[in-house]
């Protein structure tokens, strides 16, 4: 188990609704999991799964690009490089990474800065 996963079951319980940071939106965290999480996103709650490979990539991303990181979630199959959503996108061909931001806040891995722009940086 790796620390991103250790963080979740210590710190996150599913189901749980939680809320984006800046707009407010509700999301459900619907399961924490063996192969990874289950988050409802939408008005239509859509489900999306989320490998613990995936969430695990994150810290490693984040100390290859030292200092505040842009979320940059994009309602788009593109992404900006260097952001977060370009980063997940290569796991998870949606928007996910506002969505992210929170839990791995709530989970004590990351602190955020809610700019504009939603920025991200690993605990020190």
């Amino acid at each position: 188990m790796g620390p991103v996963e250790q963080g979740f079951r210590a710190h996150l319980r599913a189901p749980s609704t939680l809320r984006t940071i800046g707009r407010g939106a509700p999301f459900v965290l619907r399961a924490v999991g063996h192969s990874g999480i289950v988050i409802e996103l939408g008005a239509k709650r859509t489900a999306t799964s989320v490998s613990w490979t995936c969430l695990e990539s994150i810290p490693g991303f984040l100390r290859a690009n030292p200092g505040w990181v842009v979320s940059g979630g994009l309602h788009s199959t593109t992404a900006v490089p260097g952001t977060l959503d370009a980063h997940l996108k290569r796991y998870v061909p949606r928007d996910i990474a506002d969505w992210i931001v929170v839990l791995l806040r709530d989970a004590a891995i990351v602190d955020v800065d809610p700019g504009p722009p939603l920025r991200l940086r690993m605990k020190r």
